[in-house]
């Protein structure tokens, strides 16, 4: 725990977000719960755009496979060695988004008026 400006205990804790190799590291107390997912708001507006195209991204991998053996040959191993096909890569920040606003409704719930 932390001290806040009241000089109350506030439990300390690091939002980090880490997509793409970077991330972003936020020291918080109740009172910045807002500030958190504020300072993070363009992580959210990148989810959005990326959301936005992922089905058409999704055929086109799909059609390209369809056309091309040697695509597909090779997705098929890559599936293979690292567990995942490349749709279910390319699925994950859409599955990560659920979690998001799961997250924030209990952020939302146990977080004081």
């Amino acid at each position: 725990t932390t001290t806040n400006n009241d000089g109350d205990a506030a439990p300390a804790a690091a939002a980090v977000v880490s997509d793409d190799g970077s991330s972003v590291r936020v020291r918080w107390h109740e009172a910045d719960i807002g500030q958190v997912f504020a300072s993070v708001s363009e992580l959210f507006v990148l989810y959005g755009v990326y959301l936005a195209h992922q089905e058409d991204v999704s055929e086109v991998i799909t059609a390209c496979m369809a056309e091309r053996g040697d695509v597909a040959q090779l997705l098929e191993e890559e599936r293979r060695t690292v567990g995942k096909g490349l749709l279910d890569i390319l699925a994950t920040p859409f599955q990560r988004s659920l979690r998001y606003q799961l997250l924030l409704s209990r952020v939302l719930k146990y977080t004081p008026a």
